[in-house]
């Protein structure tokens, strides 16, 4: 009767030495995580000028204006959501650039493409990073692998948590859950998704998060959606609809 818990747990040991053995694809992986930390988890408006990063453009219809994205990425978003300035989006990942120094991932190159929009006033936001390196995509490409493996995605979580509980609590919000880990797909392509509730530092109140990690060719792409708890009803419907308007068009052979 014990066996396929004893199996379970096998497996997930066994995932968790595959991951520990991919040392350096390990610090890409919490370089994701600690980049996806810092991006105005908060969901609160930003105090700059809202300056559309410069590679956005948007085509407006109806509520929601389609913001068109390097790398063939576009999404919709609400008219009324404030897009964060490149200038607003560097101050805000100057701790997590802190937390890899210290973690010894400092070696990762950082994104170069980071957008971020947030609900006003406040409630959600929604944040796009690409990684065009080769330690990125590795570090995906590997874990969406291992998720198609028995116990993989239990493997995961275990791995995982600890890392993600530390991160955030360098960032003064403290995990409250970790949900599992699952497959789920953006635009019909394959993803990662990581989920978790923290506590916002300033108002101490519960925030849920949805990570999408994808693998490309050439890039590694990390979707992030947050929204507060209490504002679930309200803001979960919209986060769904950005999430299901993302498209990723076909790139030319040089990205």
């Amino acid at each position: 009767m014990s066996m396929p818990k004893q199996n379970s747990e096998l497996g997930q040991r066994k995932a968790g030495k595959l991951l520990r053995a991919g040392r350096a694809v390990g610090f890409a992986v919490l370089g994701l995580i600690a980049f996806a930390l810092v991006l105005g988890l908060s969901g609160k408006p930003p105090q700059g000028d809202g300056t559309v990063f410069s590679s956005a453009q948007a085509r407006q219809e109806g509520d929601y204006a389609r913001h068109d994205l390097d790398y063939g990425i576009s999404m919709e978003l609400p008219k009324d959501w404030k897009v964060l300035s490149a200038a607003e989006l560097a101050g805000e990942m100057e701790k997590s650039l802190e937390y890899l120094e210290k973690s010894g991932g400092g070696s990762l190159p950082p994104p170069k493409m980071p957008f971020g929009a947030t609900s006003e006033p406040g409630g959600a936001g929604v944040y796009v990073m690409v990684y065009d390196n080769e330690l990125g995509v590795a570090s995906v490409q590997m874990m969406l692998g291992l998720a198609e493996q028995p116990d993989g995605l239990a493997g995961i979580k275990t791995f995982y948590e600890p890392e993600l509980a530390k991160a955030m609590a360098y960032e003064n919000k403290p995990l409250l859950a970790m949900h599992p880990v699952s497959l789920a797909a953006v635009d019909g392509q394959k993803a990662l998704l990581i989920a978790y509730q923290y506590q916002d530092d300033k108002t101490g109140t519960p925030w849920e998060a949805r990570q999408y990690q994808l693998a490309f060719p050439k890039h590694a792409l990390e979707l992030v959606m947050v929204w507060e708890e209490s504002r679930a009803d309200a803001m979960l419907p919209v986060v769904e609809k950005i999430l299901s308007s993302v498209k990723f068009a076909p790139l030319p052979a040089a990205q």
